[in-house]
């Protein structure tokens, strides 16, 4: 029984090991590879803990701080994410909108830095994120039946011609937006603050976890078969 225990004490650690993030952005220290031209560092009560660093949107819904926009150019973010088992992009969020400006967040993946070109694969469901809400975590799922292909920002531009495999194995820029509409990888008209908080790209349960699980699964069966 000892042993047993030590085993599941030791799966349990690799299990919760394997759901360690990919990337990470704190803002402990810097804007980590994050822009938009529209936001700044903020350090205020007003962060998820006192004097905790956060992104400060401070969206006038016209250029160039037309509305919530950040994206992230960085290796540690694009890339092969398919081949990175890449499952979600999760962080924390804060709208404090006092013009009723509610948020719809999504994220968007393409093959080049601007919309306006391209081939782009954005959330198909945004997360509802109210005006004048508390600190909340969402999880923006990114695989393949997650995104759909945007249509070009361009004046009747059409979508491109990748494929999600084909995008998602070259990444060149990874955004977060907020936009109603669908198949959209800009942003929306947006007037009020937002702060965004610990983002996170967030790996599938690797196969050492799994085993693990099966591991203390067949243990705990023969214990309770011959006990």
């Amino acid at each position: 029984m000892k042993y047993l225990c030590r085993l599941i004490i030791l799966l349990i650690f690799i299990t919760s090991s394997s759901y360690s993030d990919i990337a990470s952005s704190s803002f402990t220290l810097d804007e980590d590879g994050w822009s938009s031209g529209k936001w700044s560092i903020a350090t205020s009560n007003n962060g998820l803990s006192e004097n905790n660093p956060y992104l400060l949107i401070d969206a006038i819904s016209q250029a160039p701080r037309r509305g919530v926009i950040l994206y992230n150019t960085d290796n540690e973010w694009t890339g092969n994410l398919i081949q990175k088992n890449a499952t979600s992009i999760d962080f924390d969020v804060r709208n404090t909108s006092q013009y009723s400006y509610d948020a719809y967040m999504r994220v968007a993946f393409g093959d080049v830095f601007n919309p306006m070109g391209g081939t782009w694969f954005v959330s198909k469901e945004p997360i509802f994120v109210p005006a004048l809400s508390s600190w909340t975590n969402i999880s923006l799922p990114i695989l393949e039946g997650d995104l759909e292909k945007a249509g070009s920002a361009d004046v009747n531009g059409s979508a491109g011609p990748l494929t999600y495999q084909e995008v998602m194995s070259d990444t060149f820029v990874i955004r977060i937006i907020s936009n109603p509409a669908n198949r959209n990888a800009t942003t929306d008209n947006f007037y009020g603050d937002v702060y965004i908080d610990n983002i996170q790209m967030i790996p599938e349960p690797t196969t050492i976890s799994m085993v693990g699980l099966s591991m203390i699964s067949i243990l705990l069966f023969k214990k309770d078969k011959f006990s």
